[in-house]
């Protein structure tokens, strides 16, 4: 086999990247279970359920939410997700419902054979959700490493995600340790993803994701700049899905539950 066909089917077959490798999930952050049944009740009020998990998660920490990701409570949905995203989005923007808002997703390449790398360019018109009036912009996208080992798929698959490149005033530079993956520019920390397991197994429902969970945290400060430089406004995008069996038995039928609100 010539060199160069074998290099690249290695790297597709790695089983660990140095620095993913490093990763060590983390204890599921405090307070979440209980905000996680409160927003997989059927009546849930999504808004007023997140505004209050937002709320305790940011008070006091220098660095605020912008992307959040958890399984449902296992005896709600096994196979069920509660996503919270962040967006910059225009004053007068309204979501148009028929509007797809998938979460942007882009290859890192590492500096070498490791996770650290810079973050790719991302162009705001490449990922800008138009509504009904106005434009929203995601503050953060799934870092995919262009070469990132069998090992990592379970994080992979629910998304390692960091803030978009166009939310910080330099760039960044992806790396990790066994805390979390972590963006820094100039030297200093602006972001932090911990991610976690959660009665984890290796099932999922079909185009979902295991039991992983992932909180994305960024600079107050960044996230401040950010939108000022676009003209826009912090607002939050739930969804809530959930997966139970057809009259309490045989084939699993999805339901979801979304919401969209200025922070």
């Amino acid at each position: 086999m010539p060199l160069r066909q074998a290099v690249q089917y290695l790297a597709d077959i790695v089983p660990v990247l140095p620095g993913l490798f490093e990763l060590e999930p983390q204890a599921r952050p405090t307070g979440l279970q209980e905000c996680a049944v409160e927003l997989s009740a059927d009546s849930a009020d999504l808004e007023s359920c997140t505004r209050q998990l937002l709320s305790r998660l940011n008070e006091g920490a220098a660095f605020r939410v912008v992307s959040l990701s958890m399984p449902t409570p296992q005896e709600v949905s096994e196979f069920g997700r509660i996503e919270a995203r962040a967006y910059l989005a225009t004053p007068e923007f309204v979501p148009d419902h028929t509007e797809k808002w998938l979460t942007p997703e882009r290859f890192v390449f590492p500096d070498k054979f490791s996770l650290r790398g810079d973050l790719p360019e991302i162009e705001l018109v490449d990922v800008a959700v138009s509504g009904d009036a106005g434009s929203a912009w995601p503050v953060t996208f799934s870092a995919m490493p262009l070469m990132h080992g069998t090992w990592h798929d379970e994080f992979i698959g629910v998304g390692l995600m960091v803030p978009c490149p166009y939310t910080l005033n330099k760039g960044g530079k992806l790396d990790a340790d066994a805390n979390g993956l972590f963006v820094e520019t100039s030297g200093t920390r602006v972001a932090k993803t911990v991610l976690w397991l959660d009665h984890w197994t290796p099932i999922h429902a079909p185009g979902g994701s295991t039991r992983c969970g992932t909180l994305c945290t960024m600079d107050s400060s960044e996230l401040d700049a950010g939108a000022q430089r676009l003209g826009a406004k912090l607002a939050w995008r739930v969804d809530v899905v959930t997966w139970t069996p057809q009259n309490g038995i045989g084939d699993l039928v999805r339901t979801r539950k979304s919401t969209f609100f200025f922070d």
